[in-house]
């Protein structure tokens, strides 16, 4: 497993950079680029291309192979997170709605398909969404922070349908991501009670930071989560300067229990503040996890 992490240093007037961990390692295995300046959303593509959205509006493709990073998109705000889809289409979170192109070079249309880019709390409206996730289905799964609940746009459709709220739970519930697994089960992390929630479109359960809280779970500010290949779930853990991965485990029916095994992966700077986290299944033995900062 490689373990992809951008971190910061307070140093220096471009302070990010992009490291990378293997086979689970503490320490970072080399340092892929430096002098980054404000980095946001990332994503991964099968081929192992990165993206990463730059300062306030660009979106940049890291080339491995010339060892610089290439302009491809630029936006009107930065993308909160970001995901590309099947079809190639970059999707862009930003303050109040989610914005979608082509990664075509020869076509510069940005069209809004979720929320309205004013905070509201009608179905066809955001406000401040975080985490993203497009299925096979082009269905667009929405962490709609600041609005405590959780929304599912069907592909082609402008009216979003409520997963889970803060009625359903708690009122503090703050969702900052949200992802599928190959099952399309759906995974909540929930900033502001340090738990993530699982379960389908009828049913959650919480299942990891579900007990008393200790410092070993304090780890949410607007936190991101991954899974690798295995089904275990990584943490990009800002607060705390780490990426923890939590190693799940199952009842003999098959249900999900909460996690009690964890392993943390450290930067070498305590300066470093990772908000980001994507993973790159490539094979059933080896998994890549990218993460970032600001």
């Amino acid at each position: 497993m490689n373990c992809f992490v951008l971190g910061s240093s307070v140093n220096s007037s471009f302070p990010y950079r992009l490291y990378e961990w293997r086979n689970d390692t503490i320490r970072p295995s080399r340092i892929i680029s430096s002098g980054l300046s404000q980095p946001f959303g990332m994503f991964v593509v099968s081929t192992g291309e990165i993206y990463v959205n730059f300062g306030f509006d660009r979106v940049d493709k890291w080339k491995s192979k010339v060892n610089s990073y290439e302009s491809v998109a630029q936006f009107c705000s930065y993308c909160w997170s970001m995901f590309i889809s099947l079809n190639d289409m970059i999707y862009c979170s930003m303050r109040h709605s989610i914005v979608i192109r082509s990664l075509d070079r020869n076509s510069n249309r940005i069209t809004m398909i979720a929320g309205t880019g004013v905070p509201g709390i009608e179905a066809h409206m955001l406000n401040v969404p975080q985490g993203i996730f497009v299925d096979t289905n082009l269905d667009l799964y929405v962490a709609d922070c600041w609005n405590h609940r959780v929304q599912l746009f069907r592909s082609g459709t402008i009216d979003g349908i409520t997963i889970l709220t803060r009625s359903n739970l708690s009122p503090n519930f703050a969702p900052s991501s949200v992802v599928l697994d190959a099952n399309q089960n759906i995974y909540i992390v929930d900033a502001a009670e340090n738990c993530i929630f699982s379960g389908t479109l009828n049913h959650f359960k919480c299942i990891v930071g579900c007990r008393e809280k200790d410092s070993s779970h304090d780890l949410f500010s607007f936190p991101r989560m991954a899974f690798d290949s295995f089904g275990n779930i990584y943490y990009a853990d800002r607060r705390n300067s780490r990426v923890t991965k939590f190693l799940l485990s199952k009842d003999k029916c098959g249900k999900l229990l909460d996690s009690s095994n964890e392993n943390k992966l450290s930067t070498t700077s305590t300066s470093t503040s990772i908000i980001g986290l994507f993973i790159q299944s490539f094979t059933n033995e080896f998994s890549t996890v990218y993460s970032f900062s600001f």
